[in-house]
């Protein structure tokens, strides 16, 4: 009997070795715990980053899902080359936007708001076709800083030219953003984060920069002027009187434009 069970238990020992030997091209020698089973994960699938299209002349444009909806925002280059990137963004659904639109080491990159809330949360470099998130930051003081990796993996930080003033009295600040990052030129972008107020139209003030005429109140008249320069607001009176018409504010030197 002795002998009988000391059979059974060689033929067992056979079985099992010769059962992970089968087992082994599906197991885990390749993933860490998951061993000898047909039911291990397969490995992800690497797809090469895009080598930049600006070796390629004849590629004028780069398309990524931006904004995760499914459908290709572009990036076009305007001039012809120059390798300086890609200088228009286009969103043909209009499901994302350009917060910042700047130049980093002669490249054109952009800071998107991928979800209309008006911060940017993803940053593209279309020159590499490489994009990722962006952190959004505040200090005590309330400077913001926008936090992201770049395409080599180097951590970098940008303080974003921001003028903050509750234009709608909503108690929540709407912003004007310097979207090329040179504030001698004024604050090109109006952004209302909860989308309470919206820019009718963009004037200029007496500097010759961007200032906003603002509807506050969703009837599709603008009800406030915004010198974001200044960060001076006035009150827009609607005249439409036999042929005079028009938006009448005063701006911050004290003169009536229309």
């Amino acid at each position: 009997m002795k002998f009988v069970r000391s059979i059974y238990v060689i033929l067992f020992s056979v079985f099992l070795f010769s059962s992970n030997l089968l087992a082994a091209p599906y197991g885990s020698q390749q993933f860490g715990q998951c061993q000898y089973s047909r039911d291990c994960p397969k490995p992800a699938v690497v797809v090469p980053q895009s080598t930049s299209p600006d070796s390629n002349p004849g590629d004028p444009k780069v398309s990524q899902d931006i904004d995760g909806d499914g459908k290709q925002e572009t990036a076009i280059d305007s001039n012809g080359g120059n390798n300086d990137g890609y200088e228009i963004y286009k969103d043909d659904d209009e499901s994302s936007r350009i917060v910042v639109q700047l130049t980093e080491e002669g490249r054109t990159v952009y800071f998107v708001d991928a979800n209309n809330d008006g911060s940017p949360n993803v940053y593209w470099d279309p020159s590499n076709n490489y994009f990722t998130d962006v952190k959004v930051s505040k200090d005590l003081n309330g400077g913001v800083t926008w936090n992201y990796k770049d395409n080599n993996g180097k951590d970098r930080i940008f303080s974003p030219n921001i003028v903050e003033k509750d234009i709608d009295k909503d108690g929540k600040n709407e912003q004007a953003i310097d979207t090329d990052n040179n504030t001698e030129n004024g604050y090109e972008s109006f952004v209302d984060p909860d989308g309470s107020s919206k820019n009718v139209t963009v004037v200029k003030n007496e500097r010759g920069n961007s200032a906003f005429l603002i509807d506050i109140d969703g009837d599709g008249v603008a009800d406030v002027y915004w010198d974001p320069d200044n960060n001076y607001t006035s009150g827009i009176e609607v005249l439409s009187e036999d042929s005079i018409s028009g938006w009448y504010y005063t701006d911050n030197s004290g003169a009536r434009r229309v």
